[in-house]
C-alpha cells in the first residue's frame, strides 16, 4: 500500500480534535511518539490498544523507560510527551488519550507508522496541524519534499554538523538523503541542533530516534532549546545533569542497545 503522509496527518488532527478540541496537543504527540518508539524499541510485538486507561498508561510508561534505556541523551527533551498523565485535568485527557489510540490502531495508523516516518518528518506534520487551529507561524513540515537537495563534497569526509533552527526536523530530511547517497550513517557522525521551541524539539528528538541519526548509549546528537551564544556549552550542561538524574531513578542496564 502507499501511504499518504498528508492525509493520515489530517486525521490524527482531525481525530484529537473531535476527542476534545485544538489544545493539549501533548496528549495525542504522546501517543503517536510512543507508538512510533516502541516500533524502533521491539518490533517483534505487535502493537495495540490497551483496553483500559490503566494499562494504557502503563504501556506508555514502559515505552519512555525503554528509550531512556537506548537513547539517555535525548530523554529529558520527552517531558513534553511524560508530564501530562499528571495535570489536573488527567481524567478526561487520559480517556480521550486511550480513545485515540484505539482510532488510531482502527484506522491503520499505527500499522503504517514506520512507512509514515521514514525519511519524512511525518510526526512534525501532525504537531503543525494540531496547532494549527491555535494560530501556529510554522510551515508544513510534510511539504520539506519541495526542499533542494543537497550536494556533499566528495573530497571533503563529515564529521560534525551543526543547524540551527532545526524545527521538528525536516530541515535536516535533504541532508540525510545526501548521507545515505554516499553511504555514511548519520550516526557515525556528531550532530549539534537548535530549536527554541522546546515542543518541536522533543518532535525533532523523536525523529533523530527513528531515523537511526541518534546512535544507541552514545551521546552522538545534542539537541539544544538554549538562546544563550554558548548554546553547545549550555546543552551539554543541561545534559550532563538530567543523566545525573536519571542514572539515580532508572535503571539503564537493559537489553535496548
Amino acid at each position: 500500500m502507499t501511504v499518504n503522509p498528508t492525509a493520515f496527518a489530517d486525521a490524527v488532527a482531525n481525530q484529537w480534535h473531535d476527542l476534545y478540541g485544538p489544545s493539549r496537543a501533548e496528549v495525542p504527540m504522546s501517543v503517536l511518539t510512543a507508538a512510533a518508539l516502541r516500533s524502533r524499541l521491539d518490533p517483534s510485538t505487535p502493537q495495540h490498544a490497551p483496553d483500559s486507561v490503566g494499562a494504557f498508561l502503563s504501556s506508555q510508561q514502559r515505552v519512555w523507560e525503554r528509550a531512556a534505556q537506548r537513547w539517555p541523551h535525548l530523554y529529558h527533551r520527552w517531558d513534553q510527551y511524560t508530564d501530562w498523565p499528571a495535570w489536573p485535568d488527567r481524567e478526561r485527557t487520559t480517556g480521550a488519550a486511550l480513545e485515540l489510540a484505539r482510532r488510531l490502531t482502527a484506522t491503520g495508523v499505527i500499522e503504517y507508522l514506520d512507512d509514515l516516518t521514514h525519511r519524512r518528518d511525518f510526526l512534525g506534520g501532525v504537531l503543525y496541524r494540531l496547532r494549527a487551529p491555535l494560530g501556529g507561524a510554522h510551515s508544513d513540515p510534510l511539504e520539506a519534499a519541495a526542499m533542494r537537495p543537497v550536494h556533499l563534497d566528495r573530497e571533503r569526509p563529515v564529521q560534525s554538523i551543526t543547524l540551527e533552527r532545526a524545527g521538528t526536523g525536516h530541515r535536516l530530511l535533504p541532508l540525510l538523503a545526501a548521507l545515505h547517497e554516499r553511504r555514511v550513517a548519520p550516526r557515525d557522525l556528531s550532530w549539534q541542533l537548535r530549536e527554541i521551541d522546546e515542543f518541536q524539539a522533543a518532535v525533532l528528538c523523536t525523529n533523530l530516534a527513528c531515523w537511526d541519526v541518534a546512535a544507541p548509549r552514545r551521546a552522538n546528537v545534542l539537541v539544544s532549546t538554549g538562546q544563550d551564544d554558548d548554546w553547545i556549552r549550555a546543552e551539554q550542561e543541561e545534559r550532563a545533569e538530567s543523566l545525573r538524574a536519571l542514572f539515580m531513578v532508572a535503571d539503564l542496564s537493559g537489553p535496548w542497545s
